[in-house]
């Protein structure tokens, strides 16, 4: 896995800003280094708050973390469908951090990710 190591961490770069609308197309591309080919077929996401968070198992003991803003549309200024409302709102919608952790230990973290949550997932 060292050597997929450059390839994870650029596709978590790409994440942050990237509306989630599109994570299926983002995430995809960690199908090579998945844990079980039906990994990105059972996402689990948290949310709490304006706040959604999850996790995607890699292979060799390695996890990617991700977490995003939402702002569901009835407080949204412009309405329903809208991923970038207003300036006020603006990164509704879309990952603002992620991490890859390896055997418990965080190798790369990009952007807000609770400590909570990174904790959640060390060993």
């Amino acid at each position: 896995m060292p050597p997929d190591i450059a390839k994870i961490k650029r596709i978590c770069r790409q994440a942050i800003g990237r509306p989630v609308a599109t994570e299926h197309n983002l995430w995809s591309q960690l199908t090579p280094f998945l844990l079980s080919k039906a990994e990105l077929d059972h996402l689990i996401v948290d949310c709490s708050s304006q706040h959604c968070s999850g996790s995607i198992r890699l292979r060799d003991d390695a996890e990617v973390l991700y977490t995003s803003v939402h702002v569901p549309p009835e407080h949204s200024k412009v309405g329903p469908g809208d991923l970038t409302p207003d300036i006020e709102y603006k990164g509704n919608n879309r990952f603002v951090g992620v991490a890859l952790l390896r055997y418990g230990k965080v190798i790369f973290t990009r952007g807000d990710l609770p400590e909570w949550f990174m904790d959640q997932h060390k060993h």
